[in-house]
């Protein structure tokens, strides 16, 4: 008995620390497995009390031993009393637990809420979408109205049109049967047929002859031009091979520019080509294609333009001009990135050097810096102008006329 008591005495002393300990917390599930915990603890308690009771009333000795049951029946009320202060607690823990309970539902109910409200909202802006694809829709249904009845009214006029025809084909259908007629027999229709057919054919291949003929006899379209003199001239590009300068010269034009070259690739038939010219007494110059817009690469260019000025200066008349692949070329547009490359050819031909440029970029870059630009000589406006448009101006030497290309005759002319 004494051991029992002992051990009630114990339990009951958990039991106060766990109950002194028990307050609400952030951790509702902590709190709630507390109270479990004591709840069970006072029924193990509770069945403790019960079985010393028993044994009690069992056991006449045992309840004659005063001492004993006194300090029994003081375990019991302070396990009493213990489990009111536990019950308060309880409640007081499980209130608060309540009201967090309360108030996560409220929240959630705000959540869902505001998801709803959110909900509603792209549902709203969903049908204004819908609204302005159904807009947009409709417009296009409008035009494809529209050019469907732009196109019915066409298919009128297209009808129209037919019905002109199919009545065209009436009248020639009578008008070939009164000639049908008017020849009479269906022998001499035949014949007639078929003397017009083979006529045509005929007529059709002498045409294609002559053709052929003229373009293989008229060659390639150079360029004219004019000097300050009054004299015609002509621009030969360096791919031509075969040229008949007779002719040329029996046309009026006592003068060809021919291409050096271009980039840094020189023209390796020129002093033939000029010396071939030079026979039949027309008077030759040289020009030279610049490719590049960076002024390092042009200046390597120009170096090799400068060897071949140096070796046909002594067969030229008229000089030597540089001209640019591209009229946009950003080189040409700078008067002192043009005269770097004509310091080229002073130095190493030692000839005058002159710039062949549109008249737009004449005008626009070298007109207004002539005195500036003092070792370009001369100018060739290679864009087609009125005489009338260049004839005041005293560094322009040659221009292209509004002529229109003049067509070489070839006769397999090699060149030395």
């Amino acid at each position: 008995m004494s051991q029992r008591l002992r051990d009630l005495k114990g339990r009951i002393e958990k039991l106060r620390n766990k109950v002194e300990n028990l307050k609400p917390t952030d951790n509702l599930s902590q709190s709630q497995d507390e109270v479990e915990e004591i709840d069970q603890e006072i029924q193990n308690t509770e069945e403790a009390i019960k079985e010393i009771d028993d044994e009690a009333e069992d056991d006449e000795e045992l309840s004659t031993q005063k001492p004993l049951m006194d300090k029994f029946n003081e375990y019991k009320n302070d396990f009493e009393i213990l489990k009111n202060k536990y019950n308060k607690k309880r409640d007081e823990v499980m209130s608060a637990h309540n009201q967090e309970l309360l108030m996560q539902g409220k929240l959630h109910g705000v959540e869902k809420k505001k998801a709803e409200r959110d909900m509603a909202l792209d549902q709203m802006k969903n049908i204004d979408e819908h609204e302005i694809m159904i807009d947009s829709i409709a417009q296009n249904v409008k035009d494809a109205n529209a050019n469907i009845a732009n196109m019915n009214v066409e298919v009128k006029n297209q009808g129209e049109r037919i019905k002109n025809v199919d009545d065209k084909i009436i009248q020639m259908d009578q008008t070939v049967k009164k000639t049908e007629e008017r020849f009479g027999g269906m022998e001499k229709r035949i014949f007639c047929r078929k003397f017009l057919l083979w006529l045509g054919i005929v007529i059709l291949l002498l045409a294609n002859i002559v053709i052929a003929f003229l373009i293989i006899a008229r060659g390639a379209g150079w360029p004219p031009f004019r000097d300050d003199t009054g004299n015609k001239g002509l621009d030969m590009k360096n791919d031509e091979t075969d040229v008949n300068f007779e002719t040329i010269k029996n046309e009026n034009y006592t003068m060809i520019m021919v291409q050096a070259g271009s980039g840094t690739k020189p023209y390796d038939r020129l002093i033939g080509v000029i010396n071939a010219l030079k026979d039949k007494g027309l008077k030759a110059g040289i020009y030279w294609k610049i490719e590049s817009d960076n002024i390092t690469v042009a200046l390597q260019e120009a170096g090799e333009a400068a060897n071949k000025v140096e070796e046909a200066k002594k067969n030229i008349d008229f000089g030597f001009y540089f001209k640019f692949n591209d009229d946009n070329n950003n080189i040409i547009k700078d008067y002192n990135l043009v005269s770097q490359l004509c310091d080229k050819i002073t130095g190493k031909a030692g000839i005058d050097c002159g710039l062949a440029l549109t008249f737009t970029n004449y005008n626009k870059y070298y007109k207004p810096n002539l005195e500036k630009a003092k070792n370009i000589k001369k100018y060739w406006v290679n864009s087609k102008v009125q005489d009338t448009d260049v004839k005041d101006e005293d560094k322009v030497k040659i221009w292209n006329t509004n002529e229109g290309v003049v067509h070489h005759h070839c006769d397999q002319l090699k060149y030395k």
